[in-house]
């Protein structure tokens, strides 16, 4: 994903043994090795995350882009409900999905009068190691448990995103959206997300976790 050269190598490994591209999904990502607030945040952290979650979503897109315009394809760019909830402290991971919910937006309407299309999913907490990792984080269960809602970080098994994925193949929508719940937060978006900013400014239990994030983050680069 971080090298346009392997991705192209990619491609044509697949070109050459089943000699034609009818769909692409830029799926991979990553996220921070550790919760942190943007004060005490390795710059790197964001680099690494952006090279994988944002510009490895485009270079897929360019790396494809021929085959799926050439046979009236398809892409499906994985981006997450942190395109449109509040970032706090994973705002690398956040700010990157939001913008690749942009690319594949705009994808979508360049492609449709060359007859191929583009669809974004946006995926709750998928049952991966890369949400089992998060998950295993106290500051994050303490997030889970005092601040949000249950519903909010209900894991969802991987098949029931992939169906999510297929469905939206098959019939070309705009947007794949898992699990149910969120559909109503991405319709909502304009009314939660006022909602959400302002509960969290007001929320003592959520200050105290991001400010003892600060303090571990801090002691980590004295250690």
């Amino acid at each position: 994903m971080t090298s346009s050269g392997d991705l192209e190598r990619a491609f044509g490994g697949a070109r050459e043994r089943f000699g034609r591209i009818d769909v692409v999904v830029a799926n991979a990502g990553i996220g921070p090795a550790q919760i942190s607030p943007i004060r005490t945040q390795d710059p790197a952290e964001w680099t690494r995350i952006y090279e994988v979650d944002l510009f490895g979503v485009w270079r897929t897109v360019r790396a494809g882009l021929e085959d799926v315009v050439g046979g009236g394809g398809q892409f499906v760019l994985v981006s997450s409900s942190y395109a449109f909830t509040n970032g706090l402290m994973n705002s690398a991971y956040a700010t990157a999905k939001a913008g690749v919910e942009a690319l594949g937006r705009g994808l979508r309407t360049e492609l449709t009068p060359l007859g191929a299309s583009a669809t974004v999913a946006y995926f709750g907490w998928i049952d991966t190691d890369l949400v089992s990792d998060a998950f295993a984080d106290p500051l994050v269960d303490r997030v889970r448990k005092d601040v949000l809602p249950g519903w909010m970080t209900r894991r969802v098994p991987v098949s029931k995103a992939g169906r999510v994925v297929i469905r939206a193949l098959e019939r070309h929508t705009p947007r794949a959206i898992a699990p149910a719940e969120w559909n109503g937060l991405f319709y909502a978006r304009g009314l939660f997300g006022p909602m959400f900013d302002k509960r969290a400014d007001q929320d003592q239990a959520l200050a105290q976790i991001i400010t003892e994030a600060e303090a571990r983050q801090r002691d980590q680069g004295r250690a």
